[in-house]
């Protein structure tokens, strides 16, 4: 998980949300079913194109790149069945995978609030050992997180396993190259993986941090 910047605000959204706000909630205090039409308007692809921009196309809880083998979700932080007033609220939509999604479910819990990656620090509830993430001792959120989405299960460490190799071997050749321009070039390729767009940035910059690469 890595610090997150929300971008501005879709047209459709700012011109649309109060009246289909207004609409879904009269369906719901009236228990009638809400027409898809209206239920889904959160995905149009204005916003979902933003979304996908501001994430880097990777879930905003695992940073697993998600498009490339499914279109993903539109997620909301605070979930609709618990906080339908906030269904096309901008700041509460994002991006996330499908497990990711599926292990958050419909928690909500104001004052124990799953870390948002918009708002909070995720560096200061969490830290990489390797493809392991842990949560700070004394960031409780930081552990619940962890474990409501279970943010270490098999296939996650598997990817990031994959991924820590992959730079291992960059280091490798960074250490021992012996000119100067090979050495430039193999030290510019490793900055640019741990970049916030790639796979996993927080892990690999982590990494290259406790080998005084970066």
């Amino acid at each position: 998980m890595i610090k997150l910047h929300k971008f501005p605000e879709p047209d459709i959204l700012k011109t649309n949300k109060a009246e289909w706000t207004e609409r879904y909630s009269e369906y719901i205090n009236k228990g009638q079913p809400i027409p898809e039409s209206l239920k889904y308007k959160y995905r149009d692809p204005q916003v979902k194109q933003i979304i996908l921009e501001e994430t880097h196309e990777k879930c905003v809880y695992c940073e697993s790149k998600v498009t490339h083998v499914y279109p993903g979700d539109v997620e909301h932080i605070f979930p609709k069945s618990k906080k339908p007033e906030f269904i096309f609220e901008w700041l509460n939509l994002t991006f996330s995978c499908l497990e990711c999604n599926r292990r958050k479910s419909d928690y909500y819990d104001q004052n124990m609030p799953l870390i948002n990656p918009y708002e909070d620090e995720p560096a200061d509830h969490f830290f990489f050992a390797g493809p392991m993430i842990s949560h700070r001792p004394e960031s409780d959120r930081g552990r619940l997180t962890r474990k409501r989405l279970d943010l270490n299960r098999p296939p996650l460490i598997e990817r990031r396993t994959e991924r820590l190799e992959s730079i291992v071997n960059l280091i490798d050749l960074y250490e021992k190259c012996s000119e100067a321009l090979g050495k430039e070039a193999l030290l510019n390729e490793l900055i640019r993986e741990a970049e916030e767009d790639k796979e996993y940035a927080y892990m690999v910059q982590t990494f290259l941090q406790s080998r005084n690469i970066i």
